[in-house]
């Protein structure tokens, strides 16, 4: 797991075993014994530090019959205070904050900063909230809360917050050059082509922060505008899920595979799916039930129809098992069915030998 793997970096670079007992949620709680009991009350429920959600300043203004604004005092004081008393708590927080965000360019989204810190006890929401609490109180770093185009960010300084915001241009630019998700290694040689000089790291640090980029669940990235990147229905799961096997599929194997993959909470339904690939032009009918992409070469139609196309594509007539080999590139289906189609003699007409052409030709 990333966090964990970045961590144990941290430990051995830093040579900071104590950090292995790092615990944010105990140490915030001895910092806040040096309040009084309404300042620590305040800033318990405005950080969720009791374990509930974060309160606003009217609400606790209500709580203790005082203005919104005489509750925000008291934070800003309190936090002002803590500061000045958190030098050790702080320190151990700026120890691996130094390593992990100068890994991703000095700047990373919240919620991925949290998981690299907090390693392998990530899913502890109150180590969690007691670690972004300890983040405010630190010197080291900057928060920039989210807008329209980033998450929340924090960041060494202004200058790493720019970085960011310039890589995810280049990204998009790829992205939009290339016109199709990419993997990541993909992404970092089109990329370094284009003339930018981010790693694997970076990468992944602007696409966590960025709200325009994402990546799907089979490890591309891409536009979160583009159908392959967040599938908008059952047809688009469908594609990426075939696309993704890169053979024909029936569509009860589709359907297992779209549950298996977790695109979001919703529940595909075999005769749903059937439905939706029939009326869905990127899919070709191959066999009983069995789908393939159009892109691939598959033809819809009959034998029939398909053997008409074959023979109007080469212009002129062709041995039998060439139309056999074609047929099979196109449609999933038996020898005999293709020579049965061959023996409709209103379109097919046999030469000499084993050849066949076109009645109309």
């Amino acid at each position: 797991m990333p966090g964990h793997k970045i961590l144990d970096e941290v430990l051995h670079t830093q040579k900071e075993s104590d950090l292995q007992a790092f615990e944010p949620a105990r140490q915030v709680q001895e910092l806040l014994e040096s309040l009084d009991s309404r300042a620590k009350n305040v800033i318990q429920k405005r950080f969720a530090l009791d374990g509930g959600k974060p309160k606003t300043l009217e609400s606790l203004g209500k709580n203790y019959a005082i203005t919104r604004e005489r509750v925000r005092q008291i934070e800003n004081l309190s936090i002002k205070q803590l500061k000045k008393g958190s030098t050790q708590q702080v320190a151990q927080v700026n120890k691996i904050l130094n390593v992990v965000l100068s890994e991703a360019g000095g700047v990373m989204e919240q919620e991925v900063l949290l998981d690299a810190l907090l390693g392998d006890d990530k899913t502890s929401t109150g180590n969690r909230a007691a670690l972004l609490f300890l983040l405010i109180l630190s010197d080291e770093v900057t928060l920039f809360k989210e807008t329209s185009r980033f998450k929340n960010l924090w960041a060494s300084s202004r200058a790493a917050h720019e970085r960011l915001q310039n890589s995810i241009k280049e990204i998009e630019q790829v992205l939009l050059a290339n016109a199709k998700s990419l993997v990541l290694t993909e992404l970092v040689t089109k990329l370094a082509t284009a003339g930018s000089n981010l790693n694997e790291t970076e990468v992944r640090a602007a696409v966590a922060a960025s709200k325009s980029i994402s990546q799907n669940p089979f490890g591309e990235y891409g536009l979160v505008t583009w159908n392959e990147i967040v599938p908008k229905g059952v047809r688009d799961k469908a594609y990426l899920v075939v696309r993704r096997e890169g053979q024909p599929m029936h569509f009860l194997k589709i359907t297992e595979k779209i549950n298996a993959t977790k695109f979001d909470s919703r529940t595909a339904y075999p005769q749903t799916v059937h439905n939706e690939l029939i009326k869905d032009k990127r899919f070709v009918l191959v066999g009983r039930g069995m789908y393939a992409l159009k892109e691939w070469g598959y033809q819809p139609g009959t034998v029939a129809e398909v053997l008409t196309d074959i023979l109007k594509e080469h212009g002129e007539p062709m041995e039998r098992q060439q139309l056999l080999q074609e047929v099979m590139k196109r449609r999933i289906v038996k020898r005999n069915t293709v020579l049965i189609g061959l023996q409709d003699k209103t379109h097919f007409v046999r030469l000499d030998g084993q050849r066949y052409d076109l009645v109309s030709r």
